[in-house]
């Protein structure tokens, strides 16, 4: 995800930018503290964790190999409060049984006040195109990344820079 630092403009807290990609507006939060990492992949569920881990030694991390499962913990570890900080999701797109299409189909029948608190991004290592564009347009996913999730990735996310 890239992000042209001459369309950010200061509200409050936060920060909007615009993705080069797509246009859509990005809102860049404060540093969350929860995570949510769906991929079918235990080695690629092990990479996000030492990256997130990497990024911030302080959070919380949920990976789920069933994307139903996920569905299932967030709708019983979640309610109409909504956190400081929202909670980020990564993704799969390419999974068996549920694919990450068919993740944020449910999803997006979740109460806003649900929905709101999550931030998703989609992770692919998938070389058509078509995903990458058909996530970058879905109204639920703030952007797609490419796999495997790194540090560097995780700091240009939230612009900030790596602390050691």
């Amino acid at each position: 995800m890239q992000m042209d630092t001459k369309q950010r403009a200061w509200r409050g807290e936060q920060e909007i930018a615009t993705n080069k990609t797509n246009d859509k507006k990005c809102r860049i939060m404060k540093v969350p503290k929860r995570f949510v990492v769906v991929d079918d992949d235990r080695t690629n569920n092990l990479i996000c964790e030492f990256a997130l881990r990497r990024f911030s030694s302080n959070v919380d991390i949920k990976t789920f190999l069933d994307p139903q499962a996920a569905l299932q913990y967030i709708t019983y570890s979640y309610n109409d409060e909504a956190p400081e900080t929202p909670t980020v999701i990564f993704l799969d797109i390419n999974m068996p049984v549920l694919s990450g299409w068919d993740f944020l189909a449910i999803f997006k029948n979740f109460p806003v006040a649900l929905q709101q608190q999550f931030v998703i991004y989609m992770l692919t290592s998938s070389i058509d195109e078509r995903d990458l564009e058909r996530a970058e347009l879905h109204p639920l996913v703030k952007a797609s990344l490419r796999k495997p999730l790194s540090t560097k990735t995780i700091n240009e996310i939230f612009d900030i820079e790596a602390k050691l």
